[in-house]
């Protein structure tokens, strides 16, 4: 699909399931600047949740991907009741490592209302 229609409009991908680096690499190999997986373990569901709409708000809010991702990491630490709260927040990664992912993705986004279709 990348290598038809080129990566230059895909800035960022999102691989939500467990073990997901090894897919999320396929992205980066491909060229897509930002990408956020699930390093080679399995996470919870709520981590999942937790980190998910944080990430996103902070995106669609005009801050970097850096900061929406460390954002997500952070609720996912501090959601009261996971279990291993803080090493769950460790599972999720930003690839590429050494990228630059201090800019933001959703400058040309219309303002308006958020409206959650899932």
């Amino acid at each position: 699909l990348f290598a038809a229609g080129g990566t230059a409009h895909t800035k960022l991908v999102f691989v939500s399931a467990c073990h997901s680096r090894k897919s999320a690499q396929a992205f980066v190999d491909a060229g897509v600047p930002h990408v956020v997986a699930v390093d080679m373990e399995r996470v919870r569901d709520v981590a999942a949740l937790s980190f998910t709409k944080p990430f996103y708000l902070a995106l669609l809010s005009g801050r970097t991907v850096a900061q929406a991702f460390e954002i997500g990491r952070i609720s996912v630490a501090s959601t009261p009741d996971l279990p291993f709260a803080d090493s769950e927040s460790r599972k999720f990664v930003l690839l590429p490592p050494d990228g630059d992912h201090n800019v933001t993705v959703f400058d040309d986004a219309p303002p308006g209302e958020m409206v959650n279709i899932t």
